[in-house]
C-alpha cells in the first residue's frame, strides 16, 4: 500500500507505522489511547509531556510530530497496560514503577536515636513514604518468591563458573599474605592449624555438603556469558569483573550475599550516573544498607572509581571473592564465617596472617579431594548452619523482585542491569537498613 496517497489524520501515522522496528509499539500506543489510559495525572509531568511532543496536532490526534517522544512514550509501555498509566499505579502503590526503572526512591533526613550500650546519640536513617511503599512491594514479591511462584532467570541446577582465563589475576595471597619472619607464621599456625580446628572445619564439611545447593556456590558463569554477549567479548568480561565481581568483594564486610549484591550494584548505578557516594549509612537509599554499609560503599569508591583494585597482599579476603566469582577455584576466601571454624572469636586473621589461616583450609580442601574455593563454599554453609543457596540464585531473586516492582520482564531488568548499570531492589526490614547505629562509624 503506497502511504503517499494518505494525508491529513492519518498519513504520518500510516507511513511511520509501516517501519518494521516499530509496527508493535504503535500499536500498543493506539490501543493505550482507545482503552483510555492515558489519562495523565498532574505529577507525571514528564508522561504528559512526552505525549503532547509525540502527538502534537490538536486537529490530528493521530499524527506523529515527534517520532523521538514516541520511541520514549512506547518505552513507557513495555512493561504492560499498568506501566503506562504510572500516575495510577502511584496511587495504588505508593510508588511510580516507571520511576523505580532508572532511580532508587527519594530518601528522608536522618532520625536521632539513642545507642543504649554506647551511651549516646546517633543519627540513623529513616524511609520516606515513597521508601516504605517499594519495601511493601519487595517483601511481597519475595513471599511470592519463596512460594515458587516465579520462574527463574537462571537456571540454578545447571549453574557453572566464570572462565578464569580470561581474567589476569596476579597474586597469590599463599604466599603474599604471609608475615615476614617464619616464627611468626609458626605462631599463627599453631593458633589457627589444630585438631579442634580442623574437626570444626571437617564436621562443618560434611554437613555442608548433604545439601546439593551448597556446591558450586561461585558459580557465576550464567551471569558472565550474559555480559559477553550483550557487550561483547572484550567489554563484556571486564565489565562482569568491575561491576559483579569486584564490586562484591569491596562490599562484603559484614554483609549477607543479597546485601552484598545490592551494595555493589549501588556503585555501579552511582558510577552510571557520575554522583559522589554518600559517606553515611543514613544517606544511602532503600534498599541499600547493612552491617559496615558505610565502609563498604567507601571501599568500593576506592577500588572501583579511584581504581585502586585488589591486591593479594593488601587486600587478600577481597581479592580472594572476586577471584572465586571470576572461576578461579584454587584460593580460598576466610571471612568471618570462616575463620568462626578456624578460631572462634576471631572475626578476621589477624595481622598479616590471612596466608597462614588460608593454607589450613587449602590443606584440608586436599583432603577431601576438592578445590579451596569449593572447600570453603560448602564449608561456610554448614558452619552457618543455613539452606545452600547459591550466588546465581541470589541474583534471580534480585532480577525478580526488581521486575515485579518496575513492572518489567526478568529480560529487561537484567538488559537494564547490564547495560546501564539500573537500580536492583531487595527485601530487607529497616532494622538491616542503618535503624542502629554502624560499627564500622
Amino acid at each position: 500500500m503506497a502511504t503517499k496517497n494518505f494525508g491529513g489524520l492519518l498519513g504520518d501515522a500510516l507511513n511511520y507505522l509501516q517501519d518494521p522496528n516499530r509496527t508493535q509499539q504503535l500499536q500498543m500506543v493506539g490501543n493505550a489511547i482507545q482503552q483510555g489510559l492515558l489519562t495523565i495525572d498532574e505529577k507525571d509531568k514528564l508522561f504528559q509531556e512526552l505525549q503532547k511532543k509525540a502527538f502534537g496536532d490538536s486537529k490530528n490526534p493521530m499524527k506523529v510530530t515527534d517520532k523521538n517522544a514516541l520511541d520514549q512514550l512506547t518505552e513507557m509501555t513495555m512493561g504492560g497496560p499498568m506501566a503506562f498509566a504510572s500516575a495510577g499505579m502511584t496511587k495504588q502503590v505508593g510508588f511510580d514503577p516507571v520511576k523505580m526503572r532508572s532511580q532508587y526512591p527519594d530518601k528522608s533526613p536522618p532520625v536521632l536515636k539513642f545507642d543504649k550500650v554506647k551511651q549516646k546519640e546517633f543519627l540513623a536513617k529513616d524511609l520516606s513514604k515513597e521508601a516504605l511503599a517499594v519495601q511493601k512491594a519487595s517483601t511481597a514479591a519475595q513471599k511470592e518468591i519463596d512460594k515458587g511462584n516465579y520462574s527463574p532467570y537462571f537456571d540454578v541446577e545447571k549453574r557453572y563458573f566464570a572462565e578464569p582465563s580470561k581474567y589476569n589475576l596476579k597474586g597469590n595471597t599463599l604466599t603474599d599474605a604471609m608475615p615476614a619472619k617464619q616464627e611468626t607464621i609458626d605462631k599463627y599456625k599453631a593458633m589457627y592449624d589444630t585438631p579442634e580446628s580442623r574437626a570444626r572445619l571437617s564436621q562443618a564439611y560434611e554437613s555442608g555438603k548433604a545439601d546439593p545447593m551448597s556446591e558450586n556456590w561461585y558459580a557465576m558463569g550464567q551471569l558472565e556469558n550474559e555480559y559477553i554477549s550483550r557487550l561483547g567479548p572484550e567489554i563484556g568480561p571486564q565489565r562482569f569483573k568491575d561491576d559483579f565481581a569486584d564490586a562484591m568483594a569491596s562490599t562484603t564486610g559484614g554483609a549477607d550475599p543479597t546485601s552484598n549484591y545490592l551494595m555493589g550494584s549501588y556503585g555501579n548505578y552511582m558510577r552510571q550516573q557520575g554522583a559522589d557516594i554518600p559517606k553515611n549509612a543514613y544517606d544511602l537509599p532503600y534498599p541499600i544498607g547493612g552491617r559496615f554499609a558505610s565502609g563498604n560503599m567507601a571501599m568500593y569508591d576506592k577500588v572501583v572509581n579511584k581504581g585502586a583494585g585488589l591486591s593479594a597482599q593488601d587486600t587478600p579476603k577481597r581479592f580472594n571473592f572476586s577471584a572465586n566469582f571470576l572461576g578461579d577455584m584454587g584460593r580460598s576466601t576466610v571471612d568471618e564465617q570462616m575463620m568462626s571454624g578456624i578460631y572462634p572469636g576471631m572475626k578476621a586473621p589477624a595481622g598479616s596472617s590471612y596466608g597462614v589461616a588460608e593454607g589450613l583450609l587449602s590443606d584440608l580442601a586436599s583432603q577431601y579431594g576438592v578445590k579451596p574455593g569449593n572447600f570453603q563454599g560448602v564449608t561456610w554453609k554448614g558452619l552457618k548452619k543455613v539452606p545452600g543457596m547459591p550466588m546465581i540464585q541470589h541474583v534471580n531473586e534480585s532480577i525478580e523482585r526488581t521486575a515485579r516492582i518496575t513492572n518489567q520482564t526478568p529480560e529487561q531488568v537484567l538488559d537494564a542491569l547490564i547495560r546501564k548499570r539500573a537500580p536492583m531492589f531487595g527485601a530487607m526490614p529497616l532494622g538491616l537498613l542503618g535503624s542502629m547505629q554502624e560499627e564500622d562509624q
